[in-house]
Formats: structure tokens, sequence, C-alpha cells
């Protein structure tokens, strides 16, 4: 299990792409990132596929695409879990519980984002705090 504090959470929604990191200004820091829903094709109507939640961990070496099996944020800390193969992607790492400190309004834009990120999603949670 990877665990750490991450004294910066930074929110983003810009370009068409919501992401969330807890970074912890040193070495480690996870990424989640998803693009917008996507909008129905203008001459067919039809609505492209979603895409997947892209993860990032140390870098553009250790990311994937899908494969998160449960994303719980708490109060002051996220856990999640991730599949086999995603693992492997993410440098072999399955499990990651990370602390972190943000004030109210940060933390409901926090949930906001989070929401918007595993939007449609089962794995993701909300913790009773």
């Amino acid at each position: 299990m990877v665990k750490f504090h991450a004294k910066r959470v930074s929110l983003d929604e810009s370009f068409g792409c919501t992401v969330v990191t807890f970074d912890s200004t040193r070495r480690e820091y996870l990424m989640f990132q998803r693009t917008d829903s996507p909008e129905p094709d203008e001459e067919s109507g039809e609505i492209p596929p979603d895409e997947e939640v892209y993860l990032e961990r140390r870098g553009q070496g250790w990311a994937a695409r899908g494969g998160v099996v449960l994303c719980r944020l708490g109060r002051d800390r996220l856990q999640v879990r991730v599949g086999e193969a995603t693992a492997g992607q993410l440098g072999g790492a399955s499990e990651f519980e990370i602390g972190f400190r943000v004030g109210e309004a940060k933390y409901a834009h926090l949930r906001e984002l989070m929401r918007r990120v595993f939007r449609g999603e089962a794995a993701y949670q909300e913790a009773e705090d």
C-alpha cells in the first residue's frame, strides 16, 4: 500500500477536462483526470463513448486509464484500490491511502470535481465523516 500526506490538493476544470491532484510536493502524487461529457455529433446526433478515468502517479510513465475498483473520499483522506492491470501501469501499487487537509469550501469543490471525474462509476463512494 502506498501512503502519503498530500500537502497540496489541486483542482482544475479547464480545456474541457476535470483534473484533481493529491500531491505530497515531493516525489509522490496521484492525479485523476477525465474529459467532460462528450457532446453529440453534429451530423449524426450520436454521442461518442465516454472516456474512462485517467490516473497518473509520479509522471506519465506510471499512468493508466480505467481499472479503479474503489475510490472512497472522506473529509481528510482518500482511499483508492485499482485492479491488477492498472496496478502494473502505476508502478505495481494497487492500494493508496492519502491524507489531506483543506478548508470547507475547497472540500465542497473537491467533492464536486471527484463526482464529475467518477460520473457513472460504481467504484466512487463518499465516506460518512
